[in-house]
């Protein structure tokens, strides 16, 4: 059930490394700085997933994002606008941050099928 908060206030999260367990890739932990609610257990995109699990609980003020050790945060953003954003890499483009799009375990498939 989604929890509605209608809180303008600024939300810190804090990105630690999370354990792997036989999954390829690095995950990260997120936390609720003020809490210690752990919102997300192993995360591929933290700042990104924590923003959208913050928007569909109702938050609407802006998201600080500390990694995990640091005084100071790596930077400030609206929490509407950082759950439309995620993070990707390409062999041609290197590291990017651009439009969000909800994973689909047919894209592969579909592009292949388009293809044929």
């Amino acid at each position: 059930m989604a929890m509605h908060n209608d809180n303008p206030q600024t939300q810190a999260i804090e990105i630690s490394e999370a354990p792997l367990h036989g999954v390829g890739g690095q995950r990260y932990r997120v936390t609720l700085r003020n809490t210690g609610e752990v919102l997300i257990e192993r995360a591929r995109d933290p700042e990104w997933e924590a923003a959208r699990l913050l928007r569909s609980r109702g938050y609407t003020g802006m998201l600080e994002v500390y990694w995990s050790g640091r005084a100071h945060p790596s930077f400030r953003l609206p929490i509407a606008k950082a759950a439309e954003l995620s993070t990707s890499e390409g062999n041609r483009t290197g590291l990017r941050i651009g439009q969000w799009r909800p994973f689909s375990v047919f894209s592969n498939y579909d592009q292949a099928a388009d293809a044929a």
